[in-house]
């Protein structure tokens, strides 16, 4: 009984502690999990910059993308976490899962400040712990970044919150290093600004407008600077998009995300979109349709319903640096779980608040609204536990998603190099020929030609090498394999010539200015193979075949005080 009155008495702290520890549990099998076979190669396994926590480790963070965006705070807890674990994936993994936990936590209270209401801030705070449409940015290592940002987003916001209730100036300086931290970790965190005023239009109306602006200046400020970097790193990427046709993704995209919240089925690590981008089409048309809607209700429950229309405005303006991201190289993609990580906090604000408001209207027993939580709760957690264990292997991770959709190219080309890798040629080429059926994607070319190449079958990997650039002139990966297979059959013209068009359609490709280094070292052209490293060491300070090659090319050219500088570089990142 003292127990059950101790409970009762402090509800809503039992409460958080439950937030807390739900994570634990339905997102706790990634902890026998290793690494993930997308992008957690590139950020983590075969990245020096997080292979130990220094002085020249850390200044790397600060000073490189990896390689589109600039993550230093989230580098440096891939560093610990190295340090920590000595490479074993288990610490990355019980940081995320202590950071979703903690995010959920935060989530409460800032409903709690938002709507004063404790039930509708514990449910929220619930449902966001266990949300499966949140497993990605969990359970994949590399999705630290949207979990820290969060983390100090929302730390940020209840920080500025109480800046405005006091008017002190602690609130608001830690605050805007929350902001800073934030914007370290995920540049996606700039929408903050943009979101204070609506909070200060909407819910707090009683608050001098003006001086909210100007304690929004430095916020501002910040967002501008992280924008301005954020798009050095994603130049190519934006470079190949419009505008109309960022818009016109972006509502396919939004309502997407929607209906994935409210029904969170059918996930998966990657969302392909073939053919045209048009208004034209239902599939963008009625999503647009649906969002002016949306948009509408926002406007004209303004007054009457605020917090309805702050929880949709919310998600839209959180979800909008996204909409810049649908293209990945020659692939197009519509929706990436993670991205709905921070906007899924408005839908939730908009589904309690008309949810409660019902329940208030019917006069609903809370014992049935309790029930109907704990039922949400049971099934959006064996979601999630299910969604995690797809991550378990490659195969169940990219066959789901060729599952899912068949038509993916990236998918089965993600499958088939992992097939390759095993020696499992026939599987490879099963995949990469019933791709064929759905796409004529140059890139199933390179990929069937590496397996040729694997399989010993030289001149069909050409074929597909050539086949590839008959599809897309400047598809540099085919013109790398082209030059590749070249000097290896001893033709190094025939290589040199491939590697430069390589270079020439993409000047970041490291792994061909280094060969192309190799090449010119033989032929004594030690300062083409100089210039050639210095350019990959600028695409990729840490890049240790281009350090191996400077090395070699220092000891070459006998310049025994270069190759003592470099040799120590090239251990410093190899420690």
């Amino acid at each position: 009984m003292v127990i059950i009155r101790f409970v009762r008495a402090h509800w809503f702290a039992f409460g958080l502690c439950v937030v807390f520890l739900l994570p634990w549990i339905v997102f706790g099998h990634a902890l026998r999990q290793g690494f993930a076979a997308i992008d957690d190669s590139f950020l983590i396994v075969n990245n020096p910059i997080v292979h130990g926590l220094d002085a020249k480790r850390v200044w790397l963070a600060f000073t490189t993308f990896d390689p589109e965006l600039f993550i230093p705070a989230s580098l440096l807890t891939f560093q610990l976490n190295w340090v920590l674990g000595g490479g074993s994936a288990l610490p990355f993994h019980l940081t995320n899962i202590l950071l979703q936990s903690v995010n959920a936590v935060l989530v409460g209270a800032l409903l709690f400040s938002w709507t004063k209401r404790r039930t509708l801030s514990l449910a929220a705070a619930l449902l966001f712990a266990v949300h499966p449409l949140h497993t990605e940015a969990v359970v994949w290592a590399a999705g630290r970044k949207d979990l820290l940002s969060t983390l100090f987003l929302l730390t940020a916001y209840l920080g500025f919150r109480r800046f405005q209730e006091t008017r002190r100036a602690f609130p608001w300086i830690l605050s805007l290093l929350s902001f800073l931290l934030a914007l370290l970790s995920k540049a996606l965190a700039v929408t903050l600004p943009v979101i204070l005023f609506l909070d200060v239009l909407l819910l707090r109306k009683e608050r001098p407008l003006k001086t909210a602006c100007i304690a929004l200046i430095p916020f501002a400020a910040l967002s501008m600077a992280f924008l301005w970097i954020a798009s050095l790193g994603k130049e190519r990427i934006l470079a190949s998009s419009t505008l109309f046709e960022t818009f016109v993704m972006a509502q396919k995209s939004s309502v997407f995300y929607l209906q994935k919240f409210l029904f969170p089925t059918g996930l998966t690590v990657i969302y392909p979109y073939q053919g045209a981008i048009s208004l034209q089409l239902p599939t963008f048309f009625v999503p647009l349709l649906i969002n002016i809607v949306l948009l509408s209700i926002a406007v004209w429950q303004w007054r009457r319903r605020p917090m309805v229309s702050f929880g949709v405005l919310f998600y839209f303006v959180t979800l909008a640096p996204t909409f810049f991201n649908f293209h990945k190289g020659d692939f197009l993609f519509f929706a990436v779980d993670r991205y709905a990580y921070i906007p899924s906090i408005g839908l939730l604000l908009v589904l309690l608040t008309l949810g409660a408001e019902l329940f208030d209207r019917v006069r609903v027993p809370h014992v049935i609204r309790w029930s109907l939580l704990s039922l949400a709760i049971l099934a959006l957690g064996i979601l999630s536990i299910r969604q995690t264990k797809i991550w378990d292997t490659p195969d169940t991770l990219f066959g789901r998603a060729i599952a899912l959709y068949p038509e993916s190219v990236s998918a089965r080309i993600a499958m088939g190099s992992v097939l390759r890798e095993r020696n499992q040629l026939p599987e490879a080429f099963e995949v990469l020929h019933d791709g064929a059926r759905f796409s004529d994607h140059p890139a199933l070319n390179v990929e069937a030609g590496m397996v040729y190449s694997a399989s010993g079958q030289v001149e069909d990997a050409r074929e597909q090498f050539r086949m590839a650039l008959k599809k897309n002139p400047f598809l540099a990966p085919a013109e790398y394999y082209l030059g590749f297979l070249d000097a290896h059959d001893g033709n190094e013209d025939g290589a040199i010539e491939w590697y430069r068009k390589a270079i020439e359609h993409d000047p970041s490709y490291v792994t061909v200015r280094v060969h192309l280094s190799e090449l010119l070292m033989k032929r004594k052209d030690f300062s083409g193979a100089e210039e050639q490293l210095q350019e990959a060491l600028k695409w990729n300070p840490v890049s240790i075949e281009a350090l191996e090659a400077m090395v070699e090319l220092k000891k070459l050219q006998k310049n025994s005080a270069d190759v003592t500088y470099w040799q120590s570089v090239l251990e410093q990142m190899e420690d």
